[in-house]
């Protein structure tokens, strides 16, 4: 990228002709419009030398540390730039011979410490704060080439119980090639390119010494890649990404139906006896050799659903009597042919109506709000 004129600012071409600054009146509870419950709470971008940004090489920029690290194979000392500010972080470092400009964020957090927003303007608007920053240490960024290399999409919800009560109901999701982590107050399912969290938000704010209504968890989708952001959104350009609304509401609930309920793995049946051939022909397309054994298992369910605290007590057992991971694997079939009979089982079980709760909860609405 040539820079012909200093200071020259390249607008993100999305965002010509609007006016950031409108978008911040209050309206009548006197919260900034456009924050909601669900949007965008982390994003990172990065920028190629010479296409994407521009500095004197050769100088440390201003205001900005110095890191050099000496490679242990090849011996060569790699330099990173670093800049860290409590509206973003910034590195300038070298990656196979190609040095570039990495920028995070969390464009939420300067209009709130809990609520969120996926409003153009309002993300454009800190983005372009940071290239003004960056333009008074002699760093010119270009946004038109910028990637995204994380984005975090998250949910503000309001569960009937604390995050310990929907143990079962968690052990019971099996994330598709994912590891799951437990802690007290979250569970995390995950690996390299992806991760799912749900955490206690009211504990992380008020630790913060920040105001925020009792009871509010969060259900986070994280993309920690270029490629994964390009095969969840089919791109990964940043104006391309954050100039959507609702997709991001179609993503978010694709990601949790697929990759953490594993919605696709079952099929809704009605209870009718008197339909055992109907019942066999939805199963089989989906289970094939195995829908036998999972006809009379989805049967025999029912049995546990007219005990007081059937499944729960089942759960217990498998508990007592199973390793750890064997019992995980049946916790999760149990929750799967629950599943099958969901239009037609009473809900008057534990762990049917907390998996109902949280199926229902984590799933975001279009035009999403709740009572904070």
């Amino acid at each position: 990228m040539q820079i012909t004129e200093k200071g020259k600012e390249n607008a993100i071409p999305v965002y010509n002709n609007r006016n950031c600054g409108q978008i911040l009146t209050a309206d009548s509870s006197n919260k900034p419009q456009k924050l909601k419950n669900y949007g965008v709470d982390k994003l990172a971008i990065s920028l190629d030398y010479g296409s994407g940004f521009a500095y004197p090489k050769g100088e440390i920029p201003k205001n900005w540390g110095k890191v050099e690290n000496t490679h242990q194979k090849t011996k060569e000392v790699q330099t990173k730039y670093f800049r860290n500010e409590m509206g973003f972080n910034a590195t300038i470092e070298t990656f196979r011979d190609q040095e570039y400009l990495r920028i995070s964020l969390n464009p939420s957090k300067a209009y709130s410490s809990y609520m969120l927003t996926t409003d153009t303007n309002l993300i454009s608007n800190q983005l372009e704060n940071i290239k003004r920053e960056l333009i008074t240490d002699n760093i010119y960024i270009d946004f038109e080439q910028a990637k995204l290399t994380r984005l975090d999409v998250a949910h503000n919800i309001k569960l009937d119980y604390e995050l310990s009560h929907y143990q079962n109901v968690f052990d019971s999701f099996q994330g598709k090639r994912q590891v799951k982590k437990q802690h007290s107050d979250s569970r995390y399912w995950g690996n390299g390119q992806n991760q799912y969290i749900i955490y206690n938000k009211t504990k992380e704010v008020i630790d913060n010494d920040k105001e925020i209504p009792e009871g509010i968890s969060r259900g986070e989708m994280r993309l920690l890649s270029k490629d994964c952001i390009m095969r969840v959104f089919g791109d990964n350009k940043l104006g391309n990404i954050i100039s959507i609304e609702e997709p991001y509401i179609e993503k978010y609930n694709n990601y949790v139906t697929d990759n953490i309920f594993r919605q696709k793995q079952c099929v809704k049946l009605e209870l009718d006896f008197g339909e055992i051939y109907d019942i066999y022909q939805k199963l089989y397309p989906i289970y094939k050799n195995k829908s036998f054994a999972m006809a009379m298992k989805s049967m025999g369910i029912l049995k546990l659903i007219e005990q007081p605290n059937g499944m729960d007590n089942m759960i217990k057992v498998i508990k007592e009597f199973h390793k750890e991971r064997t019992a995980r694997r049946h916790i999760a079939e149990l929750n799967l042919l629950a599943n099958i009979w969901e239009t037609s089982l009473k809900q008057n079980n534990s762990f049917i109506t907390l998996n109902n709760e949280i199926k229902e909860k984590l799933i975001i609405k279009p035009n999403y709000l709740i009572a904070v």
